[in-house]
């Protein structure tokens, strides 16, 4: 692996970019809002694929949007400089609770897995081209999982999530993004299986899951985060230190830095509701060490319900917004312009992979950002998640998250009239591969058709309030098992 110069966290800004979508910004591109999709870094560029562009009773529906930005010049958050091949994508299927991690030769290209589909298929950020591969002996199905890249050999690591019949899993499977094989990569005692968690890889190999839903619609406390070796395939728990242990949660966010520092943000706890507030996880003392940061400042996107996505926001359960907040870990503050600040690193490249462990300080191994958002040893971090932007306002009642059931995302309300309506006044301010890989080509919606995934019929309020729907008249039909076609041709 070759060596890489890079400052230490203490000697320059790094941010924390919380991307959400917000239609009120003025850009050549405006993206849709979306909740759920999946982040990563590329390069001097951001990129976030999928995600649902609605939330309500009625259901939700995945997207093809692509979207794109450039991180490499200043920019105001009111005008982004979204790059022109941002928006609906052709030949690929509309997903949302999926993650997209880099990979291949100079991990160049990004990975999409999850969002309970079955076909490995990637998009090339050098050519800008998708293509699509079927990989023998692949994992299940999932929703809400994790993945993280070991960049110097382009090895994905996926974690947990749900099947298309509400079951948790907690499997580890890795895929090799330069020969195109995916393989089971756990030995022995596991946790307990979990979605809506989040994974961290530190410079040593190891992935860190804090948080999530585990069995029963449990939370675990953080006074115990699972750690996962990526050389030895097998887990142990380690115990934090007992003081300043923040609350325990799920859907939340999470990026590492250079020294091994897990930041969380925002997320859910049944007995407070949604978070906004930050955690510092110090994973290189012994024991690791968590601390709570004091925020510079007020002004920021609130707090935040976070699962597996890059842009997406939500007001309420039915509104979904496309704003983006950037946040200073230096000091904790919002930010309401973002600039560019050593950014002459280099890409890590995996052409002549090289063993654990590596210099702290060269590292080329990146956690992801819940669910594969990498965070290059730069000052730019992406969090991914979806949101639920809760307004400033006495406290009435909390929005609640959405629930798993039947084998889908539903509304955790029945009919529109039981969603919380706070009053307007109070709300927040602004690959070398043995098996021929062909380009992906036809329209957006057919092959989310042909995979189950169409969003669902409309229904009448006497339908919601009864016990007899069905899981197609919810949100999304499950994935079959044997679907009529998993070839990507339309």
């Amino acid at each position: 692996m070759g060596h890489h110069s890079f400052l230490s966290a203490t000697e320059w800004l790094l941010c924390l970019l919380v991307v959400v979508i917000h239609s009120k910004f003025v850009s050549t591109f405006s993206p849709v809002g979306t909740m759920g999709g999946g982040a990563a870094l590329v390069g001097n560029k951001i990129y976030i694929y999928g995600g649902s562009p609605n939330a309500s009773t009625k259901g939700l529906s995945g997207s093809t949007q692509l979207v794109i930005l450039d991180i490499s010049q200043p920019f105001n958050l009111s005008n982004p400089p979204y790059e022109p091949l941002s928006g609906p994508q052709n030949g690929v299927p509309p997903l949302y609770f999926n993650n997209i991690s880099p990979g291949g030769q100079g991990n160049q290209l990004l990975f999409v897995c999850g969002g309970l589909t079955s076909v490995q298929f990637f998009y090339d950020t050098t050519t800008n081209q998708w293509s699509n591969q079927s990989i023998q002996a692949s994992p299940s199905d999932r929703n809400a999982a994790t993945a993280v890249t070991r960049l110097y050999d382009g090895l994905i690591f996926l974690y947990g999530g749900q099947d298309g019949s509400g079951k948790d899993l907690g499997d580890v499977w890795s895929l090799s993004t330069l020969n195109m094989t995916w393989n089971t990569a756990q030995n022995g005692p596991q946790p307990f299986p979990r979605h809506l968690h989040t994974a961290n890889l530190l410079s040593n190999g190891q992935m860190v899951i804090i948080g999530g839903l585990e069995k029963q619609q449990t939370v675990p406390l953080l006074n115990t985060v699972y750690v996962f070796d990526t050389t030895t395939f097998t887990w142990s728990d380690v115990n934090t230190d007992p003081n300043d242990i923040p609350s325990e949660r799920y859907g939340h966010v999470s990026v590492v830095t250079q020294e091994d520092k897990i930041i969380i943000f925002g997320g859910y706890n049944e007995g407070l509701g949604y978070l906004s507030d930050f955690a510092v996880l110090d994973m290189r003392v012994n024991p690791p060490k968590w601390t709570i940061p004091s925020q510079g400042n007020i002004i920021g996107p609130g707090p935040r319900f976070a699962s597996m996505a890059a842009l997406a926001g939500q007001s309420d359960p039915t509104t979904v917004h496309n704003d983006i907040h950037i946040l200073s870990t230096v000091n904790f503050t919002w930010l309401s312009t973002y600039v560019p600040d050593h950014l002459n690193y280099t890409w890590p490249d995996n052409a002549a992979p090289s063993p654990f462990p590596s210099p702290p300080t060269n590292s080329a191994l990146i956690g992801g950002a819940a669910g594969g958002a990498v965070g290059a040893l730069v000052i730019i971090c992406i969090i991914a998640f979806f949101i639920y932007k809760r307004y400033l306002q006495p406290k009435i009642r909390d929005p609640k998250p959405p629930r798993y059931e039947a084998g889908m995302y539903v509304s955790p309300y029945h009919s529109e009239t039981e969603i919380p309506k706070p009053p307007q006044q109070y709300e927040m301010p602004s690959l070398a591969s043995s098996a021929p890989i062909s380009p992906i080509t036809g329209d957006v919606e057919s092959l989310g058709r042909d995979r189950g995934i169409s969003a669902s019929k409309e229904f009448t309020e006497e339908e919601i309030q009864s016990d007899t729907l069905k899981p197609d008249d919810v949100f999304h039909k499950p994935y079959e098992a044997n679907p009529p076609d998993s070839s990507m041709e339309v």
